[in-house]
């Protein structure tokens, strides 16, 4: 993608083409000292992360009966996602078990620091924790990024909505493209919210609808609007198919 930006549009001087994640790696990389990081921190890959949750749940006498590894860093990286803190999270449990991910979430945290690492959602956090502390670090960056493009909108979390706003301000030269219809990661920690409300986040926005679909016949457009038109937490859209006419859709009962 980089190469054919910079084909279309000469060289793309103090510009970045890449995920949330990468850009985040590079900010806190860069900035190590400021994120209140080791200058070669390293980063906890899956398998890492499942053997700091396994030696958690074993210091702490947690039976995997109760809560497997998996859930437990599912929990807690649901809670990163939502940019809640140990405490945050310890503060509003109600219950046990709400106790147990506060307390296992801080001991993950202490075990990240003993290793010097920090996991993917940490990358995300760091970076938004390094810019709201850092003013003149975001004036910088915000003169840098003159223009700044999101795609696949709906699919982002809290912290990567923070990011973009931080990166920005209320007034920035954002473009970000989205379908409230096809958010599918809500396991993931993405928040439809961002886009349902991002006229609100960013007053004077303008919303300009791409009717024109190039996959799909008209059957299947109509009868996905169909279903799709009960939702009431959309913005109402009408498709027409570049495709054209196809045969109806049939339903199997199976």
């Amino acid at each position: 993608l980089w190469q054919r930006l910079s084909q279309h549009q000469g060289t793309l001087r103090g510009g970045f083409v890449g995920t949330f994640h990468r850009f985040a790696l590079q900010l806190l990389r860069n900035h190590s000292a400021e994120a209140g990081l080791p200058p070669r921190f390293a980063i906890a890959d899956e398998d890492e992360q499942r053997t700091l949750i396994e030696r958690v749940l074993k210091r702490l006498n947690v039976p995997s009966s109760r809560i497997s590894p998996r859930a437990a860093r599912s929990r807690i990286s649901a809670a990163k996602n939502a940019m809640a803190t140990p405490e945050q999270l310890a503060a509003r449990a109600r219950g046990g078990d709400e106790r147990l991910i506060a307390e296992l979430y801080e001991a993950y945290q202490g075990e990240l620091r003993t290793a010097a690492a920090v996991d993917f959602d940490d990358m995300l956090l760091g970076a938004v924790g390094l810019l709201e502390r850092e003013k003149g670090l975001r004036k910088g960056l915000a003169s840098r990024f003159r223009w700044i493009l999101v795609d696949e909108y709906q699919d982002t979390n809290l912290a990567q909505a923070q990011l973009v706003w931080l990166l920005g301000g209320k007034q920035p030269n954002l473009t970000a493209v989205g379908d409230e219809d096809q958010s599918i990661y809500r396991w993931r920690g993405a928040e439809i919210e961002n886009i349902l409300n991002f006229e609100a986040t960013y007053p004077g926005s303008r919303v300009v609808t791409l009717g024109r679909n190039y996959r799909s016949a008209e059957p299947i457009l109509q009868a996905a609007a169909a279903v799709i038109a009960n939702n009431p937490r959309r913005r109402p859209k009408k498709l027409s198919s570049e495709v054209g006419r196809g045969a109806p859709v049939a339903v199997y009962l199976a």
